[in-house]
């Protein structure tokens, strides 16, 4: 079987596949304990980043940043994009990948274009040597990482 995780309406269809059920305790259907584990390790998942998300939307977080998903039906929670703005004012765009492990690993992040940077690779991707990536922690957030991102490289700040 094809185990991913599910976004609301595919949990909203399963959960409808399973109501016949709930008339007759009786009887286990196996997809419900399949799907029941794919959405439950979802769960931490979706929820840390809708959190994340209502933040940016409702402008809580520092003036000198913004992020959101690229595309607004994302389900899954995975593309987003980012600004960054520098000392002259000017924006620096990134484009961040929110993994299933997420947020037990760090998103890969790019800058778009890309800047010149010890940290920056080739590719535009900030380099997973990097010091906040290199010591990701799951409590660290997309708002954290893209401070930090602004202070070291952006900024050129030492940590």
């Amino acid at each position: 079987s094809n185990l991913r995780p599910e976004g609301p309406k595919a949990l909203a269809t399963r959960k409808r596949e399973r109501e016949p059920l709930a008339n007759k305790p009786h009887v286990r259907d196996s997809r419900e304990t399949v799907s029941l584990v794919c959405v439950m390790s979802d769960v931490p998942r979706s929820f840390r980043l809708l959190e994340e998300l209502e933040r940016a939307e409702k402008g809580q977080v520092d003036g000198t940043i913004s992020y959101g998903l690229d595309q607004e039906d994302d389900v899954n929670l995975v593309h987003w994009v980012a600004s960054i703005m520098d000392r002259n004012g000017d924006l620096h765009s990134l484009k961040l990948e929110c993994s299933p492990e997420y947020p037990q690993r760090p998103p890969k992040v790019y800058f778009s274009p890309r800047i010149e940077n010890k940290h920056v690779m080739a590719d535009g991707q900030v380099s997973t040597s990097f010091w906040m990536i290199k010591d990701w922690n799951a409590s660290y957030s997309i708002e954290k990482l893209l401070k930090a991102i602004r202070d070291n490289i952006v900024l050129g700040r030492r940590m």
